[in-house]
């Protein structure tokens, strides 16, 4: 399964396995948008970078996003204690939903990942 998941990878580092995940979910005028996900062993997410969340922010102005605040509420999430609304934006339905499929489809890839290794 890899759904919007375009890479995965594994490296071992002085702090255990990380595993790193690019995942590539359509946004707004179904334009692909960015992920970047760092997994410790444990499946929890350890870092978070993303191209642009808001698509066309100079023509869409009526949202709220705090974007340092919104990644950084991603840290520490397993596949157990996601429930998909770390992802929500407010007033930006189609951006939320991008999120949402990458941080699902990045889980389910950890976990065949690690299945694989196992």
């Amino acid at each position: 399964y890899a759904g919007c998941v375009t890479g995965a990878y594994s490296a071992e580092t002085p702090e255990g396995t990380r595993y790193a995940f690019a995942a590539r979910p359509y946004g707004y005028a179904n334009e692909p948008m960015e992920f970047y996900f760092v997994l410790d062993e444990n499946g929890a997410i350890a870092a978070l970078r993303t191209g642009e969340l808001i698509l066309h922010s100079d023509y869409f102005s009526a949202y709220e996003l705090d974007e340092a605040s919104y990644k950084e509420g991603f840290i520490g999430l397993t596949g157990e204690s996601y429930t998909g609304e770390q992802t929500l934006i407010t007033g930006a339905t189609m951006s939320s939903d991008a999120a949402a499929s990458a941080v699902n489809d990045v889980f389910a890839a950890f976990d065949r990942l690690v299945e694989s290794e196992g």
